[in-house]
């Protein structure tokens, strides 16, 4: 007689788990950009992960769209002079005193806007500075420079407050003719520095909007517009 042996069933597993575990996962991201107006769709795909191997995810920018129609934008022109470029002095023995003092002036444009959304915007400008010196040193310059508008904002109150940024290049420097009280002539450099708009904040309760000042051999005038 056989000996009686016991089987144990196998249970067939369902299709799936034969397979193993497939995952697709689909993610879609969607950043919108209020600051700018701007939508960025995101798309990130992840393969089949058969038997728990990981899949390799692959992801892809699909579009950009940007709206900035309800911008508010505005444009300005700006003139300043002041005292600060290059000075020096130059005592004789006898005590007689003389100086050299120069004027340094600025004309330029900017533009910039404001979002509705967030109430701020930035912008830029570009300018062109003057340097002449006069007394016992003389020279002078000229040349262009750029600038930002980091900040422009309406958050504070009503009024339209706008920052300006540095210039670039911020200094210049050029040479001088001098001659000393003692008669002797030599040659130097002029170095001095400058801002983009004088003053370089300036807040104004409407537009269009003209401030002017003129005091202590300092002027400007900046006037801000509505732009289309």
């Amino acid at each position: 007689m056989e000996p009686f042996i016991r089987r144990s069933s196998t249970r067939q597993g369902s299709p799936a788990r034969r397979l193993g575990v497939a995952l697709i996962v689909v993610v879609v991201v969607i950043m919108l950009v209020i600051g700018g107006a701007a939508a960025y769709y995101v798309f990130v795909f992840s393969a089949p992960v058969p038997n728990g191997v990981p899949g390799k995810t692959t992801t892809a920018v699909v579009g950009t769209t940007t709206t900035n129609g309800n911008f508010k934008r505005y444009a300005g022109t700006f003139t300043f002079s002041t005292p600060l470029g290059p000075t020096g002095e130059d005592v004789s023995p006898n005590g007689t005193l003389a100086l050299y003092s120069s004027v340094v002036s600025a004309t330029g444009t900017f533009s910039f806007f404001i979002n509705p959304t967030n109430q701020s915007g930035s912008g830029s400008g570009t300018g062109r500075v003057t340097s002449v010196t006069t007394g016992f040193c003389t020279g002078q310059t000229s040349f262009a420079y750029s600038f930002t508008i980091p900040d422009a904002t309406t958050l504070l109150g009503s009024n339209l407050t706008v920052a300006f940024g540095d210039a670039t290049p911020s200094s210049g420097a050029y040479p001088l003719s001098c001659r000393a009280l003692n008669g002797t002539v030599y040659s130097t450099t002029g170095n001095f520095t400058y801002l983009s708009v004088y003053p370089n904040l300036i807040s104004v309760s409407s537009v269009p909007s003209t401030q002017t000042f003129s005091q202590s051999g300092i002027s400007y005038m900046i006037q801000i517009n509505n732009a289309p």
